[in-house]
């Protein structure tokens, strides 16, 4: 099996987005588009549209290449596959991968016939005009020529999760090659995410999807009305009996997570800024996905993916232009400290014989009870609660280095061992004096014990 390298590997659309403000409508009648809506146009009438304009902003976009952006900026690492042209668009798109790091193994297109000079990367003109809703022209050039030979093996088994839309199952030019990336995913253990982000969904092939969803898939993501035209679906409640996870956003509401145990609604961050949108909901599950990966609860998830969001909101193509790693280690901080080596030496504790029962003591200063192990650090506890002899442990959470970890760092491995491998977890006890930390620990140990449950049932 591949070591997984990428917190995500998303299957998406190139888009080269372009930004210009116009002082009339006058273009828009010449071409035919109505002020305010979203049209759908071919190559050559964008190519016409491309040259009526100047002073233009133009950014790399597409749902799932923004949420790949994210990740990065976040500190993680992420991998593109989409078709683009060797035309302007697509060296524009490439060269802002190869800036920010994201992987993109992709080939450019090219026509078996040679005619590839008629088609064009993806473009997305968003028109500004005063006092007006903007209006979207878009044409998705070579977007859904995907196949098989794309899906690059050694890409999509180092990705913990495959993310894709789900429009390309439905698309006569790329269904089959999206099927073998998600049987390369499953054949290596990792988890896929559908996005219902297209406007294109019907009620017809909704039910088909989630057919599929209830199959393949381990998240799904939309927003309420994405949802909405599904969401009675029997189909739709097969993938909630088994488990797996819904996320749905819901603008200024915020967003909700169901499934695994749970049923939460996670609140938006305050805004600072009130313009548009665009992109925030690709942030959303970039910062989900990365926090997820590594490990965090569900609701520090969420509340990373609602601030990551809040960020995105009014910048300038949807998607971060330097890095968030600050603010990654602001949220994760407490989940990576017992994965972070120690510089200084330290001496284990001793592991117990076959059969023998333990009670562990997690605390930097305080005398240890007798009958009980003492530990210091995080890694230590777990390296005991790893040997199956726990029966009990008492965590403080403030051991004098928050780098190496907390005794939240120990709620968080416990939590995560039930859910991947059933682990059985010990009677656990706070004795933190941490008054904010404990509320956060035993709001823990109460997720355990309800996940401990499920796992019974």
């Amino acid at each position: 099996m591949i070591d997984p390298q990428y917190d995500l590997v998303a299957i998406g659309r190139p888009y080269m987005d372009i930004i210009v403000t116009l002082p009339d409508d006058r273009l828009l009648r010449e071409f035919g588009f109505p002020k305010g809506k979203s049209r759908e146009i071919l190559p050559e009438a964008m190519r016409a549209l491309r040259a009526e304009l100047s002073q233009v902003q133009v950014f790399p976009g597409g749902s799932p290449s923004n949420t790949c952006a994210v990740v990065q900026a976040l500190g993680g690492r992420a991998a593109f596959i989409g078709k683009v042209c060797n035309d302007a668009g697509g060296r524009q798109f490439r060269e802002a991968f190869s800036r920010s790091g994201v992987h993109f193994p992709t080939a450019d297109y090219a026509d078996h016939l040679g005619n590839d000079a008629a088609e064009i990367t993806g473009t997305c003109i968003a028109i500004e005009l005063p006092n007006e809703n903007s209006t979207m022209v878009y044409c998705a050039g070579v977007g859904d020529r995907l196949t098989a030979v794309d899906m690059d093996a050694s890409t999509i088994g180092a990705g913990k999760i495959l993310y894709l839309q789900a429009h390309f199952l439905f698309s006569p030019a790329s269904r089959e090659a999206v099927h073998h990336g998600i049987s390369i995913a499953r054949r290596a253990g990792r988890q896929v995410a559908f996005s219902l982000h297209d406007h294109r969904m019907t009620d017809e092939n909704a039910t088909e999807f989630l057919q599929v969803h209830t199959r393949d898939g381990d998240i799904l993501i939309g927003n309420r009305e994405e949802f909405d035209q599904v969401w009675h679906s029997p189909a739709l409640l097969r993938t909630k009996a088994n488990k797996q996870m819904l996320i749905v956003t819901d603008g200024a509401k915020g967003a909700y997570i169901m499934g695994r145990g749970e049923d939460l609604h996670i609140l938006p961050h305050a805004l600072q800024r009130k313009e548009n949108t665009i992109g925030a909901g690709d942030a959303w599950f970039g910062a989900f996905a990365l926090a997820y990966n590594e490990g965090a609860p569900l609701q520090l998830c969420g509340d990373f993916a609602a601030h990551v969001a809040s960020e995105i909101v009014g910048l300038p193509g949807g998607r971060p232009t330097t890095s968030w790693k600050r603010l990654a280690h602001q949220y994760l901080a407490d989940v990576r400290g017992h994965r972070q080596a120690s510089d200084t030496a330290t001496t284990t504790p001793a592991c117990p014989e076959s059969g023998q029962v333990m009670r562990v003591f997690l605390d930097d200063e305080r005398p240890t009870p007798q009958g009980w192990t003492h530990v210091s650090w995080p890694d230590e506890a777990i390296a005991l609660l790893e040997t199956g002899a726990v029966q009990e442990i008492s965590l403080d959470h403030d051991l004098g280095d928050d780098v190496r970890g907390t005794g939240y760092d120990v709620i968080l491995w416990i939590e995560n061992a039930v859910v991947s491998n059933g682990f059985k977890p010990p009677r656990i006890i706070v004795h933190s004096a941490n008054a904010s930390a404990r509320i956060k620990m035993e709001a823990g140990i109460a997720a355990i014990s309800r996940l401990a449950r499920s796992t019974t049932d």
